[in-house]
């Protein structure tokens, strides 16, 4: 009978053991983020918001012997998105001239991408293999670029765009103001690393 009891509390803690240690969080990730304010919305007449969005590299950076856990970084060179909104009936192309980055009034960084984006309230996607498309409250055109290596310092962002409309041609400039800081989460490895960037 001492036998049983014995086990049977052998079990208890060997579970009890297991659930403490599987909820520990056994990755750890570090954000190089920036937060972006807007200092001139440029795109005001040219009735559209421009919205930036900046997003590190993932880096495998190893174990750490003390914790023991994964450690993970999201730094430079950065993902740079580029989104441009329009009331949802209008339509047009918006061409990216120039994005550049200053700081203490010298250039760090600038870029002549000159390319075209279409902009509807259209998106076409696929699902299970079928092509389908999907009407969005807004028209849009999006811009990705990638591999952009930036210091995570404070800085001034500017973005010089066109957009062509059917009969007219308009200017757009916005200036963004990004302030970098860091941050970290404690994650278990079945939880997406991209989830809260």
């Amino acid at each position: 009978m001492l036998k049983i009891v014995l086990i049977g509390m052998g079990y208890v803690l060997g579970f009890l053991i297991l659930s403490v240690y599987s909820c520990q969080p056994n990755h750890r990730y570090l954000y190089e983020k920036f937060e972006v304010s807007v200092i001139d919305e440029g795109g005001t007449h040219s009735n559209c918001d421009v919205l930036l969005k900046i997003r590190g590299t993932e880096f495998d950076d190893g174990f750490d012997a003390g914790s023991k856990m994964r450690l993970s970084s999201f730094k430079s060179p950065y993902s740079i998105l580029i989104k441009y909104r329009f009331p949802k009936t209008d339509t047009g192309v918006v061409t990216l001239q120039e994005l550049s980055f200053v700081q203490n009034g010298a250039e760090v960084r600038s870029f002549q991408p000159n390319i075209e984006e279409e902009f509807d309230n259209i998106t076409e996607y696929r699902r299970g293999g079928i092509p389908k498309v999907r009407e969005e409250d807004e028209s849009r055109a999006i811009f990705l670029l990638e591999d952009v290596d930036l210091p995570h310092e404070e800085m001034v962002v500017k973005i010089k765009s066109q957009i062509s409309r059917q009969n007219s041609k308009t200017v757009s400039n916005c200036t963004f103001k990004i302030s970098p800081f860091t941050e970290e989460d404690l994650r278990n490895d079945q939880l997406d690393a991209f989830s809260s960037v």
